[in-house]
């Protein structure tokens, strides 16, 4: 209803010119709009009339200046038909108001409601100057025609009120009568002080205050003033002191009589002086930016774009001069195959539909389209509040092209990334196979040796110490020593196979198992021992239980030498709230720039003199805790100790 009751306004503001008011109701009776020619017929309405007013409002005021006090008492009835009237009426009448005669006719207005007008028999009174104005009527019915020789009503009386400046001349062009409003406007004394004067001379009296700078402004104007007021009918403006501005429209009466309206356009002028000073500034920002850019009406016209928007999509002159509707526009463009032959597949697929419809139906807010060159555009459609929308086309190419490049070296680098992982992964198989096949194989061959070995020791004197005792001796040692790396290696092997088992598990408890055993075995130790209680985890059970068997053995067997030997187990919270798992010790420590060896396989620290160790046992621990997904590193410092952290990742991961 909004686009409608906007065409409507330029129709009522032009019934006005012609000295025809007019006022429109929507569908609920309710006042939309008026012009000013419908108050110079009402002038009760004047100030009163508003728009979201009832009609029954309207015609409450209307009989209230009409009726007397008994007829007063029928006013409800007369209010409710003149609703009824105004809703079914389908011919003109006329009737009787303030002394003319009024011809009132009803029109039915689709998607907005009615429009009713109202004229003036010309055999009553002479057509002033017409103005804007506001709200319609029915009265009382009398005859269409008037009498003829009727007598002429008071015109000075009728157009006194009104708030533009009135001017009546003679049928010799002089003034006869001004408003008030008239000398207010041109600085007068009174309004008596221009009868019998030509309009000229009050024109000049107008500037006769005027400094040098001003002069050739009235010059200019009183130059064309009297070529102006030849032509009646047609409007005119006149500048006047001060920056004002005043528009004057004249309309010939009976007997040669001449009727002038002047309206000051003052504020009209410098509202529009500055709407197009703001539409030259977007005029000016629209052609500088680098999007194309149009703007479409709530009827699905163009109403305003820039000239990149002609140059991206190759729309000739010819066609944006008619101002197509976005459906003459994509007609035009499918036509020349713009959007790919007999299809639309240079669109993204989800405005495939929108396109294909003649930009029909649901609007997509952003799409990407082709162009017959191969150029990219990213469109993106804001809508409006009065239904209307803006569209703007930006040239994504090179950014489109970027991402593709990337897709294609993402694409190549994940292949990489698979064949690598595919070539590690036949590595590490065969190597585990390699570790598991020579730790087997050596087992048979390390057996002989051990058994021949103490056979040989046998056969030799065990009272005598000889080197044959000694040599012996050193290949059993040795024997035994292979077979531990040899375990070892078997157990690295088997770490990489095991399926892990998941479960819920206390390491305080393991921590104690593995504490309780230790102490078995040497029970005349005395170490200071602390195990945090309640650390819940989900791990795998066996593989958890060697962890801590190995870092504790390390803790128990590097403090050793330490009479005052603190061992403790427990949980802490590290950066971004992971729960971090520690083994702390005061043993002999190590030095923090072999820290990156300690996980290695077969690595020491210290002389196996000293602490014998086959270096395996923080290896496996690393490969447990990488298996689980989790990350270990130590610190320490010799002679005060070691501390050994862990974290466990979840069994999803």
């Amino acid at each position: 209803m909004l686009n409608a009751q906007m065409l409507l306004e330029p129709v009522v503001s032009a019934l006005d010119s012609l000295g025809i008011a007019a006022c429109v109701f929507n569908e609920d009776d309710t006042t939309l709009l008026w012009n000013r020619t419908f108050l110079q017929f009402f002038p009760e309405h004047d100030g009163l009339i508003h728009a979201g007013e009832h009609y029954s409002e309207n015609l409450r005021r209307f009989y209230s200046n009409r009726l007397n006090g008994k007829e007063l008492d029928q006013i409800d009835k007369l209010v409710e038909g003149g609703i009824a009237r105004h809703r079914s009426q389908q011919q003109p009448f006329s009737f009787e108001h303030r002394g003319l005669v009024l011809k009132v006719a009803s029109l039915p207005v689709p998607r907005v409601g009615r429009i009713r007008i109202w004229t003036a028999d010309t055999a009553y009174v002479g057509h002033p100057a017409p103005v804007t104005g506001a709200a319609p009527h029915a009265g009382k019915q009398t005859q269409a025609a008037s009498p003829a020789g009727a007598q002429l009503p008071d015109q000075a009386r009728l157009l006194r009120h009104l708030a533009d400046g009135i001017m009546m001349l003679d049928e010799s062009g002089c003034i006869s009568w001004v408003n008030e409003q008239f000398h207010l406007l041109y600085g007068l004394p009174d309004t008596a002080t221009v009868t019998g004067l030509r309009f000229e001379e009050v024109y000049a009296m107008a500037w006769r205050e005027c400094h040098d700078d001003s002069a050739l402004q009235y010059e200019r104007s009183a130059a064309t003033l009297v070529n102006n007021l030849r032509y009646v009918g047609m409007p005119f403006q006149l500048p006047l002191p001060d920056g004002r501005w005043v528009r004057v429209i004249g309309q010939r009466g009976p007997q040669g009589m001449g009727y002038y309206s002047h309206v000051d356009t003052t504020v009209f002028n410098r509202q529009r002086s500055e709407l197009q000073e703001k539409t030259s500034l977007l005029e000016t920002t629209l052609s500088s930016i680098s999007q194309g850019i149009f703007m479409v009406g709530p009827d699905g016209r163009l109403i305003s774009w820039n000239r990149k928007i002609a140059e991206m999509l190759e729309l000739p002159e010819t066609l944006l001069a008619t101002f197509p509707t976005v459906a003459e526009i994509t007609h035009f463009q499918r036509s020349r195959g713009d959007f790919g032959n007999d299809s639309v597949t240079f669109v993204e697929n989800h405005a495939r539909d929108y396109v294909a419809a003649g930009g029909q139906g649901p609007i997509p807010e952003r799409y990407l389209r082709k162009t017959r060159t191969g150029r990219v555009y990213e469109v993106q459609t804001q809508q409006l509040a009065n239904g209307g929308m803006v569209r703007t086309f930006s040239d994504v190419t090179d950014h489109v092209q970027a991402q593709d490049e990337i897709r294609r070296l993402n694409r190549e680098l994940e292949e990489r990334v698979r064949q690598r992982t595919s070539e590690l992964a036949g590595a590490h198989k065969e190597l585990e196979s390699f570790a598991h096949s020579i730790a087997h194989d050596l087992r048979q061959p390390l057996s002989s040796i051990d058994g021949f070995s103490a056979l040989l020791s046998g056969l030799t004197p065990s009272e005598t110490s000889t080197p044959a005792h000694h040599y012996v001796d050193r290949i059993r040692a040795g024997v035994r020593q292979m077979s531990a790396l040899t375990d070892g290696l078997l157990s690295l092997a088997y770490l990489s196979r095991r399926k892990l088992n998941w479960a819920d598990l206390d390491l305080g408890d393991v921590a104690d198992e593995v504490l309780k055993a230790l102490t078995a075995r040497e029970p005349l130790r005395l170490v200071n021992l602390n195990v945090q209680r309640g650390m819940r985890v989900r791990a795998e059970p066996v593989l958890m239980c060697q962890v801590m068997e190995n870092l504790l053995e390390n803790a128990w067997k590097f403090t050793a030498r330490n009479p005052q030997a603190d061992i403790s187990v427990g949980s802490e919270t590290g950066e971004g709230g992971e729960t971090v798992y520690v083994v702390r010790d005061n043993g002999v420590g190590f030095d923090m720039a072999y820290a990156g060896k300690l996980f290695g396989a077969f690595q020491r620290l210290h002389s196996p003199t000293d602490f014998p160790s086959m270096g395996i046992g923080l290896a496996i621990v690393h490969r447990i805790i990488a298996r689980h997904g989790g990350r270990t590193w130590a610190e320490g410092v010799p002679g005060q100790g070691a501390t050994f952290y862990f974290t466990l990742g979840s069994e999803e991961s």
